[in-house]
C-alpha cells in the first residue's frame, strides 16, 4: 500500500503534483480494536498507518491538532461548522473529483442522528438535503476538522473520519468515526510505534 501528502490532484502520477507532493510506503497498519466491517456496522472504523519514513513538514503540508483534553466538546457544540476536503464522486454514482473539493457540515444530535442511522455509538453524524455539499462514494477516510482558538493560537483540530453513508428518499446523513472517542487507543497505538523507533536508534 502507498500513501501521499501534499497532492491536489487524484491522479497519482499527476505533474503538476511533483513539487508539492510526497509519496510513502505503508509498512503496517493498525485497525480499531473492534472493527468488523460492515458486519459491525462499520464500529471502530479507524486505523492508524505507520509509514516508511517521516513526512517533511512545509507551507502545503501541516499537521492537523488532535484533541486530547476536550477542547471542543461536540456534543456542547452543535452550531459549530466543520469543514471536509477530499475527492469523492461530484455526484452520487458519479465519477471521482480530478482535484480536491471542501464543503461544510453541521453536527447533528447524536440521537436524532441514531434515529436516522443506527449509528454505534464511536460515531457522529451530519447532514444536508444538498447533494452538492454531500459526501460521496471515494471521500471515506477524509477528516472533518473545526477551527477553534486553544491556548491563545488559531488551530484546526480533527474530531471525524468519514466512515459512510444513510441515504433517504429527503434526505442524506454522512457518517463520522469520532476521533476522540478513540484518544486512549491512538495513544496507546502511538506509544508502542514510538518505542520500536527507539530501539532503532543507534547509541
Amino acid at each position: 500500500m502507498r500513501v501521499a501528502v501534499g497532492k491536489y490532484w487524484s491522479d497519482w502520477n499527476h505533474k503538476d503534483d511533483l513539487t508539492t507532493e510526497q509519496k510513502f510506503n505503508v509498512i503496517e497498519v493498525y485497525l480499531g480494536e473492534k472493527y468488523r466491517g460492515k458486519a459491525g456496522r462499520y464500529d471502530h472504523d479507524i486505523a492508524i498507518l505507520k509509514l516508511d519514513r517521516l513526512i517533511i513538514l512545509k507551507p502545503i503540508i501541516m499537521p492537523v491538532c488532535l484533541d486530547k483534553g476536550y477542547t471542543f466538546r461536540l456534543d456542547q457544540r452543535l452550531d459549530a461548522i466543520g469543514t471536509v476536503v477530499g475527492s469523492g464522486a461530484i455526484k452520487p454514482f458519479g465519477d471521482a473529483s480530478k482535484e480536491l473539493r471542501v464543503a461544510w457540515f453541521s453536527v447533528r444530535d447524536f440521537y436524532s442522528c441514531f434515529e436516522k442511522a443506527t449509528i454505534t455509538s464511536d460515531k457522529f453524524c451530519t447532514g444536508s438535503s444538498n447533494e452538492s455539499s454531500s459526501l460521496q462514494e471515494g471521500d471515506s477516510g477524509s477528516g472533518i476538522t473545526f477551527h477553534t482558538i486553544s491556548e491563545g493560537y488559531e488551530r484546526y483540530f480533527i474530531y471525524g473520519i468519514v466512515s459512510s453513508k444513510k441515504r433517504t428518499l429527503n434526505n442524506e446523513v454522512d457518517i463520522f468515526t469520532n476521533v476522540t472517542f478513540h484518544r486512549e487507543w491512538i495513544d496507546r497505538v502511538l506509544k508502542r510505534i514510538e518505542t520500536e523507533l527507539m530501539e532503532f536508534i543507534p547509541i
